[in-house]
């Protein structure tokens, strides 16, 4: 395994951030939280289409060349600009070299740059601090309106604490800002988690379900912060982890104030535990397979 190293931090303030190992896997998880963004964004059809397949080729590229060989970290970043979408996509390996890639025909290890160029409005290729290649892609299409991300400070926090959870454990981590976004993103990302964990189809219709309730039991804090949420994926159980927060009730957190969202723990047999972290409160939460308790 590579060294840690540590995610330069957002040069925007992004709607969604996601990291994870470079592993093929992980790739259906970056398309699923694309899609989610989408889906809060209002964008579809063939404006959907060309942003899928142009992150896909970037993620594509991470997962097979970033690093030689060797486990390192993607990270994926979507947000609005004035004209629709902005994408990033960051590696902390060996890179590419776009002007080497375009004079082989438009592939360097395979990566499809040509169709990156093709299907992005702008396309810029930057080297973060410490090495790497980061893959900034503008892509011109309608969109609705989302809520300004929150000028947070955990942010960066939860980078460097998603980069050591995904190199130690595999873990792949989401932060997401608006409870909008974050109901849509945390969905589609936990639902392809729980398809890999070979989870029924009415399990994978619970954990729908659950993603969205936890994000109703955050909401209130979600004007001000990000959603983090941290998943850890094995044969027939998933575990996350959503926070820190400053949630003012803890015990809300973690359904034990009552109310459905503490029946529907209590249906799907979640283990759930609630501690305080980083100056905030977690849920920590055990999620079986889910085979239709609802």
């Amino acid at each position: 395994m590579r060294d840690h190293v540590v995610p330069t931090h957002m040069a925007e303030r992004p709607n969604v951030y996601l990291t994870a190992r470079n592993r093929p896997e992980n790739l259906l998880l970056a398309r699923q939280a694309l899609r989610g963004f989408a889906d809060a964004a209002g964008v579809e059809g063939v404006a959907l289409a060309d942003i899928t397949t142009a992150v896909s080729e970037a993620c594509t590229n991470v997962m097979l060349h970033a690093y030689d060989g060797a486990v390192g970290l993607l990270e994926l970043e979507l947000g609005l600009t004035d004209e629709g979408v902005l994408a990033v996509v960051r590696d902390a390996g060996v890179g590419i070299r776009p002007r080497v890639a375009l004079e082989r025909g438009g592939a360097h290890g395979g990566v499809g740059l040509t169709v990156i160029l093709a299907l992005a409005q702008s396309v810029e290729f930057v080297e973060p601090p410490g090495g790497g290649t980061e893959v900034r892609m503008e892509f011109a299409c309608e969109t609705g309106l989302l809520d300004e991300p929150p000028a947070d400070r955990r942010v960066a926090e939860a980078q460097a604490r998603f980069a050591a959870a995904a190199e130690d454990r595999d873990a792949v981590g989401v932060l997401v800002a608006s409870p909008r976004v974050a109901a849509r993103v945390l969905a589609r990302v936990l639902c392809a988690a729980a398809a890999r964990a070979d989870f029924s189809t009415d399990g994978l219709a619970d954990t729908e379900v659950l993603a969205e309730a936890i994000v109703g039991q955050c909401e209130a804090v979600l004007d001000a912060e990000y959603l983090p949420a941290l998943l850890a994926i094995a044969p027939r159980s998933l575990s996350l982890r959503v926070g820190p927060l400053e949630i003012p009730d803890p015990a809300a957190l973690a359904g034990t104030a009552g109310g459905s969202f503490a029946l529907l723990i209590d249906r799907l047999d979640c283990e759930t535990a609630v501690f305080a972290e980083d100056g905030g409160t977690s849920l920590e939460m055990r999620i079986p397979a889910l085979d239709g308790a609802i």
